[in-house]
């Protein structure tokens, strides 16, 4: 049936981040620094423009986080589940 009413169910686990959240967290107090006029739109589009022309090499630590978070997920969402 569920649980009894009035219990609250344990918030899920928070979802992997990409490569590109890694990069984009990284780079975003830098650009907030060297362009304070820009809006967050122009910051993230720049982003994406430095991120799509980054070398793999240059790529590999932020792959390599969103791996690891990746694994992180995995195994919160299959104890929630267990717990569900």
């Amino acid at each position: 049936p569920g649980p009894p009413r009035g219990t609250k169910r344990p918030a899920p686990p928070r979802e992997a981040r990409t490569a590109f959240v890694y990069y984009g967290l990284e780079m975003l107090d830098k650009m907030k620094a060297e362009h304070p006029d820009w809006s967050l739109r122009k910051i993230g589009e720049t982003c994406q423009r430095r991120w799509e022309a980054l070398a793999d090499e240059a790529k590999a630590p932020y792959v390599e986080l969103a791996q690891t978070d990746a694994k992180r997920y995995k195994a919160e969402a299959a104890a929630y589940l267990a717990k569900m």
